[in-house]
């Protein structure tokens, strides 16, 4: 649909439902990504456990290869460890979510001590974009269901504390591409020819106005979609209005 990009041939996954289960019940991580990756349904026991397991991790593996399949071009190698950081980090959110008794400064807590959040984490391999994002692509549709609950629950501040580090994962989230870009994290994704590609594709799947501030996005954008403004969506009028500038102003670029 979008020419040199792949949006149609990626795979997606779904946040589908979040499902306690009965009392006494325990849910370990590798419980927690069959339902995530294989329905959509996420299970959830009141006494949370992140541990991980070798069996989580060869999970992640699986889901990784079937997930790889999808995306343009050789995405980065991917970092299981990584990942089963980002997991734990997910099923803790998760939880807090549905478990709204639970503090959000014990939330915080909990997603600190993983140490694969919020925004002193230095992100400049290709690698860890990747991996993480198997996981965090799920946040924004939690973002959404937390949203809808409690629209001033300072959960919603953590979530987005969380996914403001990892732009790929983030786009689509009005309130953190609507600020200013932050450039050493978006060109550490530029650096690799697969993941810019999917996150171009993802800015015009989503319609994301708030990455076009970026001035290589931007470009790639209005290059994947060449003259065909109507393939753009939701961006559609946004870059016309640029293209206008553009031309306004004799320059070549936006």
């Amino acid at each position: 649909m979008f020419g040199r990009h792949g949006i149609r041939k990626a795979i997606r996954f779904s946040l589908e439902n979040l499902i306690t289960t009965g009392r006494g019940v325990k849910i370990h991580m590798e419980d927690f990504l069959r339902g995530l990756f294989e329905t959509g349904d996420v299970l959830l026991a009141r006494r949370l456990e992140t541990g991980c397991s070798v069996s989580a991790a060869e999970l992640l593996l699986k889901f990784e290869l079937v997930w790889r399949s999808g995306w343009p071009g050789s995405p980065p190698r991917f970092d299981s460890e990584v990942a089963l950081a980002a997991s734990r980090v997910l099923m803790a959110l998760c939880h807090a979510v549905v478990f709204r008794e639970q503090g959000v400064d014990e939330s915080r807590q909990l997603v600190v001590s993983i140490g694969l959040s919020m925004g002193d984490v230095i992100v400049l391999d290709p690698v860890q974009h990747y991996s993480v994002d198997l996981l965090f692509q799920f946040l924004p549709q939690l973002l959404e269901r937390a949203q809808r609950v409690s629209p001033s629950d300072g959960l919603i501040g953590l979530i987005l504390d969380i996914l403001k580090p990892w732009p790929l994962s983030s786009v689509g989230v009005t309130e953190l591409s609507s600020s200013s870009p932050d450039m050493d994290r978006i060109e550490v994704i530029a650096s690799h020819p697969s993941l810019w590609r999917m996150y171009i594709d993802r800015v015009l799947e989503l319609g994301d106005r708030g990455c076009l501030q970026h001035m290589a996005t931007r470009s790639a954008v209005s290059a994947a979609i060449g003259p065909y403004d109507w393939l753009s969506g939701k961006l559609s009028g946004e870059l016309q209005d640029l293209r206008k500038l553009r031309e306004l102003c004799g320059g070549d670029e936006f």
